[in-house]
């Protein structure tokens, strides 16, 4: 009998996992069985090598992913290391916030971003400069304070991050493994699936019409046909506007040939096939954009299922609760798919409940094995997901500290603002002029049957236009337009209300400033001063007052933090950019 070639190997797969297991223990321990530092990946190459010799290609392939995860533990001790030190060793340093250095790289990296910003456009590149090492300035010192605050070891905000990575890791590997299809290839495509394009079968025949059959059975012969009186001859007919049974016989018919006599609507007819039937597909220009839905859409769906193919024999997979060896994958995936895949790929996930379980699946194992093993997805994927984790992990420091500061600000009170009310009573007179009322709607057949009520109940306008009017700033006061700004009020809204009377409404609809339609009624021409009540000046007072409030809070905020955290430029350097 012959020998197993796995148990033939066995004794040399012990052997690799002792080894593995010393590696390991002598990396945490920090005794020198092999030095690791910036050598992991030759180390996982030798060691693979060697392996690949001795096993099957499945075994190697998982001894291949342990190496690479035990080497994981080391390369995260060492990036912060690394990171620290790279830009020192190798490019000289633009400025430094703090405890923060900037590399000449970074520096010229936001340079450009300004200067490609339309609302940069005119400034010298002096004047740019200038405005990035204050933007420097504040940000790094407000992330260093955050990071004082500890804001960043909430787990909270480790959770955040932690799927702000997960979907940055998402959104690259489908940019890198997906290309947008060619033209010439959407045009294959199209040829190939014209059938999806068509509009139905066109019908190429004469006929002639009696009321009885007898009328036509004498007529055999094409030439006879042909020569009576009352033929009627079709051309490029549509499947629609062909009777169903002159279809069904036509396409079984040899094209030159007559019908049996049939019967249509009380009457008999006998056809002559004049031409082949044929099918009229809808233009490639018309459906280009449908084609290259479609071929994203399946290569979309299939590179997720390649990527994520091997990994459903290394996990156990609870599909129904998308729980992945033991961890619950369910609510970053819920979270992760929408923000990454494209609108329409998701609606069309979602038309089909087995497509959706499918993807679902296919991505929290992806995820899984990216949290793993991310060097998996190989040493460029990862290190891009870092550098945009980095970035993304001071935009949520940023935004948690200006939470936390616009949290600890009071908003005013009651007395507060009725003391402000009452010492500025010039600021809510409402000016004299035309006291107009106004309902808005986006949609113009709604409007037109809005309009159409209003001006046969006119006594009730202000009571539909706080029900009906979609702007919110006057709805609730009848859709009085004196709690509109300026800019809402169009020229042509200024003309209709001087040619209304005291109580008329237009006949018409106004077009809107920014869409939309407006019915306007004029309550009064030069209407008298009147000054807005406390009650109905509060919501907007408050608001306005709170928002000063958080506006002077962060003013200072900023001020006090550029002052605890120096800038230091080097302007040698700068000056050369």
């Amino acid at each position: 009998m012959q020998e197993n070639p796995w148990i033939k190997s066995l004794p040399f797969l012990w052997l690799m996992v002792a080894s593995l297991m010393a590696l390991e223990l002598g990396a945490r321990f920090q005794i020198p069985i092999l030095d690791f530092g910036t050598k992991t990946d030759a180390i996982a190459s030798t060691v693979l090598a060697d392996v690949r010799t001795g096993l099957p290609q499945m075994v190697t392939t998982i001894i291949g992913d342990q190496i690479q995860e035990l080497a994981m533990d080391r390369i995260k001790l060492d990036q912060t290391v690394i990171q620290a030190t790279r830009h020192l060793h190798d490019e000289p340093i633009v400025l430094k916030v703090g405890e923060r250095k900037l590399s000449q790289t970074e520096f010229l990296d936001g340079l450009n971003r300004l200067a490609q910003d339309p609302a940069n456009a005119g400034q010298s590149r002096e004047d740019l400069k200038e405005k990035l090492v204050n933007e420097l300035h504040r940000h790094l010192a407000i992330v260093q304070d955050a990071e004082g605050k500890k804001l960043d070891r909430q787990e909270e905000f480790r959770s955040r991050l932690n799927t702000l990575e997960l979907q940055t890791f998402l959104g690259l590997l489908l940019k890198r493994g997906l290309t947008p299809p060619t033209e010439e290839e959407k045009l294959a495509w199209y040829d190939a699936n014209q059938n999806l394009f068509s509009q139905g079968d066109l019908f190429h025949f004469a006929y002639l019409s009696a009321a009885t059959a007898e009328e036509l059975v004498s007529i055999s012969q094409v030439d006879a046909l042909k020569s009576s009186p009352g033929l009627q001859s079709v051309t490029q007919a549509m499947e629609s506007a062909v009777p169903y049974i002159f279809a069904r016989t036509l396409r079984s018919m040899e094209t030159g040939s007559l019908s049996a006599v049939l019967r249509h609507q009380n009457r008999f007819h006998i056809l002559l096939k004049t031409a082949d039937v044929t099918r009229q597909i809808t233009p490639y220009e018309q459906v280009r954009s449908v084609v290259e839905s479609e071929m994203m859409w399946k290569m979309t769906r299939d590179y997720i299922a390649r990527t994520s193919n091997p990994f459903r024999f290394q996990f156990e997979l609870n599909s129904q609760e998308l729980i992945v060896d033991g961890e619950n994958m369910k609510s970053r995936v819920d979270t992760i798919l929408p923000a990454t895949l494209p609108k329409w790929f998701l609606e069309r996930l979602n038309q089909s409940p087995a497509d959706l379980r499918s993807a679902r699946e296919d991505i929290a194992l992806i995820l899984a094995k990216y949290e793993r093993n991310p060097l998996h997805f190989g040493k460029d994927m990862h290190e891009a997901v870092l550098r945009h984790t980095r970035a993304l992990r001071e935009v949520l420091l940023t935004q948690d500290m200006q939470n936390l500061l616009l949290s600890q600000t009071p908003p005013p009170s009651e007395e507060e603002l009725k003391q402000i009310y009452d010492a500025n009573p010039d600021r809510f007179v409402q000016a004299r002029g035309d006291l107009t009322h106004h309902i808005f709607i986006r949609d113009r057949t709604r409007a037109l049957d809005i309009l159409n009520r209003v001006l046969m109940d006119p006594g009730h306008f202000s009571d539909l236009a706080r029900v009906l009017s979609e702007e919110p700033l006057s709805k609730p006061h009848g859709g009085d337009m004196r709690y509109l700004p300026r800019t809402s009020i169009t020229e042509e809204m200024n003309r209709t209300v001087e040619s209304l009377s005291d109580g008329q409404i237009s006949q018409n609809l106004i077009p809107g400033a920014q869409g939309g339609f407006h019915i306007l009624k004029l309550i009064q021409k030069d209407a008298p001063l009147r000054v807005a009540s406390f009650e109905e000046i509060k919501p907007r007072l408050k608001e306005a007052i709170n928002r000063q409030r958080q506006q002077e809070t962060l003013k200072n905020y900023i001020s006090d933090v550029m002052g605890r955290y120096a800038l230091d430029v080097d302007q040698r350097i700068l000056n050369t950019l």
